[in-house]
């Protein structure tokens, strides 16, 4: 994917006005082409314009257009000869699957739902509801439409709410802000904490493919035993582990550090480290 979108550098003449240039355009060249010649409104949002604001390679593009997403995302399929797959037709949400091995990209097509600044507002962190123009010279500047001052977050390595209702909207949310924080080192402020806490429970409601996938895809994360302290402080560790519960204050004998809970828990780190090739000795605290 490294071919597509490896580096955008940011130019910012003023707090409000950041212009991206990239010269990888691979796959926005020809969907530029595709919606200048059936003049069509699209960004590209989300998870692809804060990478390229973080200069980080992405292998995943989230486009939304003001047109019917299924038949665009077919046509841009075939002119990448690449794959198509419905994920949602009720709310017109589709994706395209190309590539080979480490080559192999995602892009998700979603129909435009009201103005821009809607759109965005129904995202779930300020990070990613931020937005791209595509369209004209693929090889012109980009001007990023960013309402919830994402950009700011991104400066202070923060991950925020853009909404109060943005778990209860889709629970996995939360193990996604679980996720980024890893994956960005940044830090979840404190009221969206607040918000994952009060919803914790509410992860159950959703399908266990998708819990699955996020709890995976956090665990690969650079610090792995961080991250499962910080599901276990947002209340979500008990929800999807209940069993782990007995766990919590049972000792051991004495040739043990840790109570059961905290072996378990450290157990994931020492792994971490076994499989980075790191000295086991550095990794056990005082």
């Amino acid at each position: 994917m490294s071919r597509f979108i490896r580096r955008v550098d940011v130019v910012s003449e003023a707090m409000e006005n950041i212009v991206l240039k990239s010269a990888h355009y691979s796959i926005l060249g020809p969907l530029a082409e595709l919606l200048s010649a059936n003049q069509v409104e699209a960004y590209l949002v989300g998870g692809a314009v804060r990478d390229a604001l973080l200069g980080r390679e992405t292998k995943d593009i989230d486009i939304a257009v003001r047109t019917d997403a299924h038949e665009f995302a077919r046509t841009l399929a075939d002119n990448l000869k690449a794959s198509f797959v419905s994920l949602d037709v009720e709310r017109d949400i589709a994706r395209i699957v190309g590539g080979t091995g480490d080559e192999r990209y995602e892009i998700d097509v979603a129909h435009l739902q009201g103005d821009l600044n809607s759109d965005l507002a129904r995202r779930d962190f300020t990070i990613d509801a931020m937005a791209v123009p595509i369209g004209g010279s693929p090889d012109g500047e980009l001007t990023v439409f960013d309402p919830f001052n994402g950009r700011g977050d991104l400066q202070t390595g923060t991950i925020r709410a853009v909404q109060s209702d943005v778990i209860r909207q889709d629970p996995v949310r939360s193990m996604r802000a679980v996720r980024l924080a890893a994956s960005l080192r940044f830090e979840i402020e404190s009221g969206t904490k607040e918000l994952i806490c009060r919803d914790a429970t509410l992860i159950n409601s959703t399908s266990p493919e998708r819990i699955r996938d996020e709890l995976l895809k956090t665990l690969a994360e650079k610090g792995a035993r961080d991250s499962v302290r910080l599901m276990d402080e947002l209340g979500l560790l008990s929800v999807l582990i209940p069993e782990i519960d007995d766990s919590r204050g049972v000792t051991q004998p004495k040739e043990h550090y840790y109570d059961v809970f905290n072996h378990l828990v450290e157990t994931v780190g020492f792994v971490e480290q076994i499989l980075d090739g790191e000295d086991e000795g550095s990794y056990i605290q005082e």
